[in-house]
């Protein structure tokens, strides 16, 4: 997709009124016998000014489309579940959300295309229930019990608490890796517009300099 109109900014459209601006008053100052050495490199300054706007929302763009596709993965993964009837794993849809407790998160109520069963899927919808599930767990499954030994040690689960322990490692790298390339995107983002005010804002003081009377077309 070519078209950027969808994700032009309220400032990256001043900044494009304001280009317009400057090339028509350009141009008419060249149409009506003036003469200006420096109309070249000011028409180049321009674009150059569009063409950063046009690369920010190009980079706006492309957050927009991971952040779309990313939700996507998660969305395909949500609606592909263990069916309790059939045994095996099938699509579903998705009709709502129902609180597990313990250990306190939120599940999918889902149907099967297969066998039309309703019930509530047996892994959070997000990486934190995940990750608050998986701890719940550990916790059953090692907690000193009443005969002096966990359920690890009862029916011996030591491969089950060895997977939890690494599932818990993963989805805590995988929340730590999220969280730390939000803050950069926002870091990046909050940059990036900071440099487009900053253009708007120095467009508009060309713009009064302009205004100014006994001023020439083109930049002052």
């Amino acid at each position: 997709m070519n078209d950027l109109s969808a994700y032009y900014t309220a400032v990256d459209r001043e900044i494009f009124a304001l280009l317009d601006y400057f090339i028509a008053l350009q141009h008419d100052f060249e149409r009506r016998g003036g003469h200006d050495p420096d109309g070249p490199k000011k028409i180049e300054e321009f674009n150059r000014f569009r063409a950063l706007v046009d690369m920010r929302t190009k980079q706006r763009r492309k957050v927009a489309e991971e952040r779309a596709e990313q939700e996507q993965l998660e969305m395909d993964s949500r609606t592909q579940v263990f069916c309790l009837t059939c045994k095996a794993e099938r699509k579903v849809h998705i009709g709502g959300e129902q609180r597990v407790d313990p250990p306190g998160v939120m599940c999918d109520r889902v149907k099967c295309t297969v066998c039309g069963s309703e019930f509530t899927a047996q892994v959070p919808n997000t990486t934190t229930g995940k990750l608050k599930y998986a701890e719940y767990l550990l916790q059953v499954l090692t907690m000193v019990r009443a005969d002096g030994r966990s359920l690890m040690e009862r029916d011996h689960k030591q491969d089950d608490v060895a997977r939890l322990i690494k599932s818990i490692k993963d989805l805590k790298k995988a929340e730590r890796d999220v969280e730390l390339e939000d803050q950069t995107r926002e870091r990046n983002r909050a940059n990036a517009d900071q440099k487009l005010v900053e253009t708007r804002d120095l467009l508009l003081f060309w713009k009064l300099q302009n205004s100014n009377p006994g001023s020439q077309g083109g930049m002052a």
